[in-house]
């Protein structure tokens, strides 16, 4: 009788840490990270947590809790669902929770990536992805304080020389980091300049490089705490290039975020007069392309949407989970993050139920908490890559797990949840 080896390591592994969601790790049987890691993703796989169900922070089953999860939010009458950080068979099944409830959905961290979304809806947009970036720009600018933290393989996946497309391709890329103490160290075939910026006066910095591309040069001595030279020196260096990307964090560019998406692309426009420049807005966290994409498909809308009416209406001013928090218009809120993604806040009165796969904040105690699986670590799933272009099939790490996945969690919640009451117009 043939014996089947176990084998030693699997490869082409999707992490499900960071919206990078690279695809080329090699992990052990036991799910560790032999090579192709990072900061986030060794530490990620390393974390034990032990999660068990929970009504009021007392342990009970399964289907205990997902009963009293039926009846919270069978009850309420303005009920949100959010976080969101989930892979694609999840985010299908909040969605049909939330179509069941008539409820109102978003992303909990969704307010930088609108800020690029009413950019394109007003005016359209010209941006690239990362394999672009590393295929053909040869000048990179980007405004960031936390690409090195939050997507540590930015930097060693899109900008070093190594095997390409095309054999025209940069030998020597000139980077510049501008907002923070970025810590990328050497990249192979690359010149890095990180220099110190006031990101919440990202416009100013976009308006004022703009400007000195045009052939302008301001009487202002700085823009956004860079000097005007430095910044002459970027602006030379973009209008030289073959290929030039400016990129940026959404959420690092404060209030008048949409202002400065907005400012990028005057400028990248400007560029391409005489040459060829491009826009690259850097992934949130929390699966939050993912979500955007799902929702179109499930719904005909984005993320912000409200099935109150009976039929998805979407209002992304209204609709937004940190606005109807501020206001507190809702009566109970789902909260579902299988991944690693933003942290809920309990408020005070409000019902919350939370489907995560990650441990609670010091403070919470959901009135409902139900453990699930991480997609990708546990079982398998879908992601879309932070750009939106490629979509992947992660095949689990390992098959140890004992917990269900937040798709045949919601899923279950949503047959069980009652039918509602339409509103008759």
């Amino acid at each position: 009788m043939a014996v089947t080896a176990t084998p030693v390591s699997l490869v082409d592994r999707v992490c499900p840490f960071c919206p990078l969601h690279c695809d080329d790790l090699e992990v052990s049987a036991e799910g560790s990270i032999l090579s192709g890691g990072c900061p986030i993703a060794d530490q990620g796989s390393k974390a034990s947590v032990s999660l068990a169900p929970s009504i009021a922070g007392k342990p009970v089953s399964h289907d205990a809790a997902l009963a009293e999860a039926v009846k919270i939010l069978g009850a309420s009458k303005s009920p949100m669902v959010s976080g969101l950080a989930a892979d694609v068979e999840g985010l299908r099944g909040a969605i049909e929770v939330a179509d069941k409830l008539s409820a109102v959905f978003d992303h909990g961290a969704s307010d930088g990536f609108f800020n690029n979304l009413h950019v394109l809806q007003r005016r359209g947009a010209l941006y690239t992805t990362p394999a672009e970036v590393r295929n053909r720009a040869d000048v990179l600018v980007l405004l960031g304080t936390e690409v090195w933290k939050r997507l540590p393989r930015f930097f060693n996946r899109y900008i070093p020389a190594g095997p390409q497309l095309f054999n025209a391709n940069p030998k020597n890329r000139k980077v510049y980091i501008l907002g923070g103490p970025q810590n990328p160290g050497p990249i192979d075939g690359a010149d890095v300049t990180v220099i110190e910026a006031q990101l919440d006066h990202a416009a100013e910095l976009a308006f004022t490089l703009g400007a000195l591309i045009a052939g302008r040069k301001p009487q202002a001595k700085s823009a956004a705490g860079v000097s005007i030279d430095k910044l002459a020196e970027i602006a030379e260096a973009m209008s030289k290039a073959t290929y030039a990307v400016l990129a940026w964090e959404p959420p690092n560019l404060g209030p008048q975020g949409d202002l400065a998406v907005e400012a990028f692309y005057d400028l990248i426009l400007g560029l391409n007069k005489t040459g060829r420049a491009a826009g690259l807005p850097l992934p949130a966290g929390g699966h939050l392309t993912g979500a955007y994409q799902v929702s179109l498909w499930q719904a005909g809308t984005t993320m912000r949407t409200s099935f109150a009416s009976g039929k998805p209406v979407y209002d992304p001013r209204v609709n937004s989970f940190a606005r109807l928090t501020k206001d507190h218009r809702y009566d109970a809120l789902l909260w579902v993050t299988s991944l690693p993604g933003p942290q809920v806040v309990q408020q005070k009165g409000l019902p919350l139920v939370v489907v995560s796969s990650q441990a609670l904040p010091d403070g919470v105690v959901p009135d409902v908490f139900i453990p699930v699986a991480m997609p990708s670590r546990d079982h398998g799933g879908t992601f879309f890559r932070g750009e939106g272009v490629v979509s992947i099939h992660a095949a689990p790490w390992r098959s140890s797990s004992t917990l269900p996945s937040a798709a045949d969690t919601l899923t279950a919640l949503a047959r069980l949840l009652p039918e509602r009451e339409v509103p008759q117009c």
